[in-house]
């Protein structure tokens, strides 16, 4: 497939407002591919590099050669100039990257060197995120949304995804299996306005969360052998020592929990984000475990971050993430000690609802999340409002 293709879809699909034709446009665009361009093919048009690191930054793409006037790059020789981007290491790399990343910008037109720019950057905006891209695979391969959606969650990476959608259909969807370990695609809230129109979606009975104005955090636990991984799935396990600590005095043997991890004051106030986010980004591998990081703490004003659960979606060898929410939450609240679980009540209507709205943001908090009362399966992108 040309790359000018792939970026005029990224260009059409950031000029159009409708979700179906999106979605279209994508679908069209991941036929188009061939087998080897897909992994790159489909994580480009989510915006995001098939390589996690490229050493290329706004320092390196200041004064870029003119745009090529006739395209020539296809979306493989695209991926392989890349490669050898990131390939580079040692003694003089800036100087091979800087001739690397030239070559190829020579080489790409006006509207490829932009679509280029937005990807090593992470900057490519263009309205197709990963719920958008988990339609247009389905629609691609011909296959059922959910089993896209599902193996989505269980791989953590929508270019392997759809490198089985296309090339082995629902079969090799269902390949995908939970692993401890490896992280899963969180679930996603839908904003809602109002708490009247989170109730509106949901229905009543129904059942509200606070929402925690911390990072995301999901914890990983197989016997002695503990992860945590953030929202982006980047595992920061050696910089929240206090989760670690939580999560080993656990009476389980194999779990894996979503929740928050949140910075609070003495009086236990939540910090404010930036604070909270701050102390997981700067805390380095092989940090204190949770005694004496609050010692420390307490003389020097270092924030100690503090996890809170509300779900859990394995437990000693068996996956709940198919179970509805109210018997994950059940088997959660027997696992898991109350002091590190978020607050959750059960509401009958708005009233209720509001209560719990007003008494979350008393409380220091970013707000709630309303949840329909029966919960549904575990699904990356879910209808959870907020």
């Amino acid at each position: 497939m040309r790359f000018l293709d792939l970026a005029a879809t990224s260009a059409a699909v950031g000029a159009v407002s409708g979700r179906r034709a999106k979605v279209e446009l994508l679908a069209d665009a991941l036929r188009r591919l061939d087998p080897e361009e897909v992994a790159a093919g489909a994580g480009w048009l989510a915006g995001e590099l098939r390589q996690r690191q490229t050493g290329v930054g706004w320092a390196a793409l200041r004064d870029l050669p003119p745009p090529a006037a006739e395209p020539t790059l296809t979306v493989a020789g695209v991926d392989a100039a890349i490669d050898g981007i990131a390939a580079v290491r040692g003694a003089g790399s800036q100087a091979r990257r800087r001739d690397l990343v030239a070559a190829l910008y020579t080489a790409a037109t006006a509207e490829e060197q932009r679509v280029l720019t937005g990807l090593f950057l992470g900057e490519l905006r263009q309205g197709a995120q990963a719920g958008l891209l988990a339609d247009a695979i389905a629609r691609a391969a011909e296959v059922p949304v959910g089993a896209v959606r599902r193996a989505l969650l269980l791989a953590g990476d929508l270019r392997a995804v759809a490198v089985a959608a296309l090339d082995g259909g629902a079969p090799a969807l269902a390949e995908f299996g939970l692993r401890v370990g490896r992280p899963l695609a969180p679930m996603l809230a839908q904003s809602a306005a109002t708490v009247d129109e989170a109730l509106t979606a949901t229905g009543t009975p129904a059942v509200v969360d606070v929402k925690l104005d911390g990072i995301r955090i999901q914890a990983h636990r197989s016997g002695d052998d503990i992860a945590v991984f953030t929202r982006s799935l980047d595992e920061i396990t050696g910089r929240v020592p206090e989760v670690v600590a939580a999560v080993r005095a656990l009476p389980a043997r194999e779990l894996v929990l979503d929740g928050e991890a949140i910075g609070l004051d003495a009086t236990g106030r939540p910090l404010p984000f930036q604070q909270t986010s701050s102390a997981a980004a700067r805390r380095a591998t092989g940090a204190p475990v949770a005694p004496a990081v609050r010692a420390a703490a307490a003389r020097t004003g270092e924030t100690v971050l503090t996890p809170y659960f509300f779900d859990l979606l394995h437990l000693d060898g068996a996956d709940l993430i198919d179970l509805p929410g109210r018997e994950r939450w059940a088997t959660l609240a027997a696992t898991v000690d109350a002091s590190v679980l978020v607050g959750r009540i059960e509401v009958d209507g708005p009233e209720q609802a509001g209560a719990a709205f007003a008494a979350a943001l008393d409380a220091g908090q970013e707000g709630v999340v309303v949840k329909s009362r029966g919960g549904a399966p575990v699904r990356p992108g879910g209808p959870l409002p907020r």
